[in-house]
């Protein structure tokens, strides 16, 4: 009896002992499980965290880009209304000059016609006193050769009375 009473003991203090270990061991892998379940959990905020930060630097990125756009597009707006206005100021500066050198031409022309005219009536008042010159040199030639014929035929005739010939 003795023997049982030890065995029993024995028996009731193996059932303890693994009661305990069973315990022990349950609350280890429940602590594990606790602990795969926390770094699960981890992982997946940390993957949130991460998409959360992606899609955040996307959009500041986006935001980022847009500005420079934008900027790029002010800046070339910029020259563009300069190049504009550049051209204007040219056009208008080319304007005057050609209308400028337009004046001067008509201007030049209107002389041109007034010397021309000038010259036109210079040269008729030339042509005239030549043509006057000419034909008072002309009678003046023809009265003399008049008088040359004249005094040739009377002397022709002189001679003709006296036999000469």
């Amino acid at each position: 009896q003795a023997r049982d009473i030890d065995l029993s003991r024995y028996h009731s203090s193996a059932v303890s002992i693994q009661s305990v270990i069973r315990s022990w061991s349950s609350r280890v892998e429940i602590s594990r499980r606790r602990a795969q379940n926390e770094i699960a959990e981890l992982h997946e905020r940390i993957a949130a965290v991460t998409i959360i930060q992606s899609a955040f630097r996307s959009r500041q990125c986006q935001h980022e880009l847009l500005q420079r756009r934008d900027q790029l597009l002010q800046k070339q707006l910029q020259k563009t209304k300069k190049t504009a206005a550049a051209t204007t100021i040219q056009t208008m500066v080319r304007s005057r000059k050609c209308q400028r050198d337009l004046s001067e031409r008509m201007k030049d022309a209107r002389i041109f016609e007034q010397n021309n005219a000038k010259i036109a009536a210079t040269v008729k008042v030339q042509a005239a006193y030549r043509s006057w010159s000419c034909k008072k040199d002309l009678s003046l030639h023809t009265n003399q050769s008049v008088k040359i014929q004249r005094c040739y035929k009377k002397i022709r005739c002189n001679m003709v009375n006296m036999d000469i010939v």
